[in-house]
């Protein structure tokens, strides 16, 4: 009974400190709470990477390398093809012990191809993951500067945010403030050695 009172007070005081008749976003020093003086600010930051004009960059680029990078795949998938049918077609021809030599050939070009596959794609995400890095240490930079601007105290996470005034959420301002920052980013070439 005691838990459920309490847990029933605290919801009852978030939310009261977090209803504010003014939009934060327009004017954050509005989200002001006059009991505590906390500024409560919420930053839906999947939205704010979703729509910035640096990840939809990235994108794009990343999606131009995994087309030429799916061009070399096919290549080489349409000569190991080839490379089959012509072991498949030799095999009659030849006997056992030449023709297991010519399989471990193939098998070993297979596993040669599959390996380089394997590298690319990893060369690939590791060029992503680089880019997108400096959207990250872009997005706290102009995270920190909002907040300290604006005076926010406390900055809550959508995601983490069960219920919160609709005129807290700063993501506009964010998002603003990153494609202002960082509105491209040049995404290494997964390609070159």
């Amino acid at each position: 009974m005691f838990k459920k009172s309490l847990l029933w007070v605290s919801a009852l005081f978030v939310s009261a400190l977090l209803m504010t008749p003014q939009s934060f976003a327009q004017e954050p020093k509005a989200a002001k709470n006059s009991v505590s003086g906390v500024f409560f600010a919420v930053l839906d930051v999947d939205a704010v990477l979703k729509q910035s004009k640096a990840v939809k960059n990235i994108h794009e680029q990343i999606a131009k390398y995994q087309a030429e990078i799916q061009k070399g795949v096919d290549a080489d998938n349409k000569t190991l093809k080839e490379e089959e049918a012509e072991l498949v077609r030799k095999r009659n021809l030849q006997t056992d012990d030449q023709f297991q030599v010519e399989r471990k050939k193939f098998q070993k070009r297979v596993a040669g191809v599959q390996r380089n596959i394997q590298e690319r794609g990893q060369k690939l995400t590791q060029v992503r993951l680089k880019a997108m890095s400096k959207v990250d240490e872009a997005l706290r930079i102009v995270i920190e500067g909002i907040v300290k601007t604006n005076q926010i105290t406390i900055l809550l996470d959508k995601r983490s945010t069960i219920m919160s005034n609709v005129e807290l959420d700063i993501s506009g301002l964010v998002l603003n403030g990153l494609d202002a920052k960082l509105p491209s980013v040049l995404v290494d070439n997964p390609l070159k050695k």
